[in-house]
């Protein structure tokens, strides 16, 4: 039990970390509050949820809510690698390891737990459930409220520890990977893994920033030095860390400029659109007329982010909607999304137009590195392409963020 304790209350932290240090995270999870039964909870004059009722909410949910029951099928439970994983990004990152693992005369088979057959059921294990009772109430002796969305989820974290450790009970499994650090599903799952004595291995699929939880797994394979920079400026990284790129061989310097360069000397651009998950429909829509208006611009289109919610909206507006990026140069104009590093690094020129969701301006410091240049309403009523700089230097900022 008191593993269990110890365990809990770290990755209740991680989970914590990035709720309470983003003020705009409320904004970006209140369409899941929307659809549940969270709206009748007491709030202080703050709109925070008192600690005696979030107590008490907390043990009420945990003993009365189903939850997830994975069913793992027989093949599945002799894999040597256990994952989660449920994105597009997370499971492109389970790929890159399998590759990884092949290339160095191991199993390349990996057991993703997001694609197991599911049952609900009620936790009924009563130590559990009392070890997680004595790890929020360590845990709100911190804090004398709490945001109703990070009560939601470290419930669902806790939940998912009770979920892993029944699952891994059965598997022969040596290692559990994930490609997410601070969600409650992946963080309760890795410490069930910890529990059960699996190496625990991280695989970072997107840009980093310094809200996210320190590094604890055994392994962490990051994507570039500058992620490995902004982790080290979190707290000391436990485990084992590699920096592996992610772009397959290396950078062209000489390609990057010429695009460069052959966009700057066109008279009129093609410009792409890239909304975060999370954007404001009007203000895409805003944008798009404003680039529709200038006569700099050749072409709009708006590429949303695989999970976005409003495609359907941007398209009933007239948006032209993409699948995939452009393939030609073009010029990106971001939201706070980690593809601006994709796009960087393919020649495009990018930009970032903040308007566009009430995320935390320049959330992941592309702007504060000089790897991106901000834009305003101003700045689209004419040829803004001017202003972005071309040069070796800028060049050596691209590869830190991508080596």
């Amino acid at each position: 039990m008191k593993d269990v304790i110890q365990a809990s209350r770290s990755g209740m932290e991680k989970v914590a970390k990035i709720i309470e240090s983003r003020e705009d995270y409320s904004y970006i999870f209140q369409p899941r509050l929307d659809e549940l039964s969270y709206s009748e909870l007491p709030l202080d004059d703050r709109g925070l949820v008192p600690a005696q009722e979030a107590l008490a909410f907390f043990k009420e949910r945990m003993r009365k809510t189903r939850r997830v029951k994975y069913i793992a099928p027989p093949a599945a439970l002799k894999c040597d690698t256990l994952a989660y994983g449920s994105t597009r990004n997370n499971r492109r990152e389970f790929d890159f390891f399998a590759e990884m693992l092949a290339d160095q005369g191991h199993s390349s088979q990996i057991a993703n737990i997001a694609d197991f057959p599911v049952k609900r059921f009620r936790i009924k294990d009563d130590e559990f459930l009392r070890a997680q009772d004595i790890v929020f109430e360590q845990f709100l002796s911190a804090r004398s409220a709490v945001k109703v969305e990070l009560l939601y989820q470290v419930i669902r974290f806790s939940q998912s520890v009770f979920s892993g450790l029944d699952l891994m009970q059965h598997c022969r499994s040596s290692v559990f990977a994930v490609s997410n650090d601070h969600s409650p599903v992946p963080v309760g799952l890795t410490k069930a893994a910890e529990l059960k004595g699996l190496s625990t291995v991280y695989l970072q699929h997107a840009e980093v920033s310094e809200h996210f939880p320190p590094l604890d797994f055994d392994l962490s394979i990051l994507r570039s030095e500058h992620s490995r920079r902004v982790y080290e400026s979190i707290a000391p990284i436990a485990g084992e860390v590699r920096v592996v790129p992610r772009v397959s061989g290396g950078l062209d310097w000489d390609d990057i400029s010429a695009r460069h360069e052959a966009l700057l000397t066109r008279d009129r651009v093609p410009v792409v659109v890239y909304p975060s998950r999370i954007s404001d429909t009007e203000k895409v829509v805003e944008l798009c007329q404003l680039l529709q208006d200038n006569p700099a611009v050749d072409g709009v289109s708006v590429k949303t982010h695989p999970r976005a919610t409003n495609r359907d909206e941007l398209r009933g507006a007239g948006l032209t909607l993409r699948d995939q990026p452009l393939d030609e140069p073009h010029v990106a104009i971001c939201g706070n999304s980690g593809v601006v590093v994709e796009l960087v690094a393919e020649g495009n020129l990018v930009y970032q137009y903040f308007p566009m969701d009430q995320v935390t301006p320049d959330f992941y410091g592309f702007v504060r590195h000089g790897l991106t240049a901000p834009l305003t309403v101003a700045d689209l009523q004419g040829r803004f392409t001017d202003d972005l700089p071309v040069s070796g230097k800028h060049l050596e900022r691209i590869e830190r963020f991508v080596r």
